[in-house]
């Protein structure tokens, strides 16, 4: 869970990090250093299509692991089936997994884009998740998507 928050943590703090001025983050060799390899190329695409996969397959595995199992008798049987949906794990450990960390990354991303190794900049290196991207590729292609620009018009022409 903790690698999954940093995860989502990391996210929201180099969206953050925009509000950040350019000073204040070369002042962080090292939040600069993963801002500039984040922007750089197709590598924001990838840093929020990994992580997103990451973490939702650790929440269907943690919510199962925290399932509850009360003996036959003590609680009615409808309820026992809602605690072995994992729904309630899921809620629970969602907020104390996933949303802690993006509050904390939301207040102080300059400190959480200091961390020497980006999380979600590993993941992403090891190609575990490029399948997603992939697929979006060949999705695009058959329903011919367009970039906001064709639909919306190009920023200069008037509204």
């Amino acid at each position: 869970m903790g690698i999954g928050g940093m995860m989502g943590g990391g996210q929201i703090a180099a969206v953050a990090r925009i509000n950040v001025p350019e000073e204040g983050l070369q002042s962080h060799k090292v939040a600069y250093y993963n801002c500039f390899t984040i922007f750089d190329g197709n590598n924001l695409q990838t840093f929020f299509i990994g992580p997103q996969i990451f973490v939702t397959y650790i929440m269907f595995i943690v919510a199962k692991i925290a399932t509850i199992s009360i003996p036959a008798g003590e609680v009615p049987k409808g309820f026992q089936s809602f605690l072995d949906t994992g729904l309630l794990g899921a809620i629970v450990l969602t907020i104390i997994g996933s949303f802690a960390w993006r509050i904390i990354a939301l207040s102080f991303p300059l400190a959480f884009m200091s961390k020497p190794v980006i999380t979600s900049l590993v993941l992403e290196g090891t190609g575990s998740c490029s399948a997603a991207r992939l697929l979006a590729l060949i999705h695009k292609s058959i329903v011919n998507y367009q970039p906001d620009e064709v639909f919306i018009g190009w920023e200069d022409e008037e509204v």
